[in-house]
C-alpha cells in the first residue's frame, strides 16, 4: 500500500525540508520502478547529491522505520498534515491580505476584491 499512499501528499503539505526530500527520493524510486525502503531512500538521496555521510540524515533515513507508527495509522497522520498545511497556507493567506489591507495608496473597494477573490481561490 505504500507507493498508493505516496500520491496522497503534495509537496506544499511539507514545513520540514528533510521529509520533502524524502518524500521526492521516495517518488523517484516509485517512478523508477523500484522497492521503496529506507535504504533505498537513503542511497537515492545519497547518489542525487541531497545528502552526504556527515550531515545527520542518514541515520534520520536510516532510522525512520522506527520512528513511524504502523502503516494503519496512515489515514490519521495524513490527515494531521493536510490540517498543518492548511493551516500554514490561511496563514500566508492571512499575512497577504493584512499588507493589502494597511496599503493605503490602494483604494478600499479594490483591497475588497482582492480580499474576496483570494479568500474564495482558497476555500476551493
Amino acid at each position: 500500500r505504500g507507493p498508493v499512499w505516496l500520491g496522497q501528499r503534495w509537496p506544499l503539505d511539507f514545513d520540514d525540508l528533510r521529509h520533502l526530500e524524502i518524500y521526492r527520493a521516495m517518488n523517484q524510486l516509485k517512478a523508477l520502478g523500484q522497492y521503496v525502503d529506507s535504504w533505498r531512500v537513503y542511497q537515492r538521496l545519497k547518489d542525487t547529491g541531497k545528502i552526504n555521510g556527515s550531515d545527520g540524515l542518514r541515520d534520520y533515513v536510516l532510522n525512520l522505520q522506527t520512528r513511524i507508527s504502523s502503516p494503519e495509522n496512515w489515514p490519521v497522520y495524513l490527515a494531521t498534515v493536510k490540517d498543518r498545511a492548511w493551516r500554514r497556507q490561511a496563514l500566508e493567506l492571512l499575512r497577504a491580505l493584512a499588507l493589502n489591507v494597511c496599503d493605503t495608496s490602494q483604494p478600499v473597494a479594490d483591497t475588497k476584491r482582492k480580499m474576496e477573490a483570494a479568500i474564495k481561490e482558497f476555500s476551493k
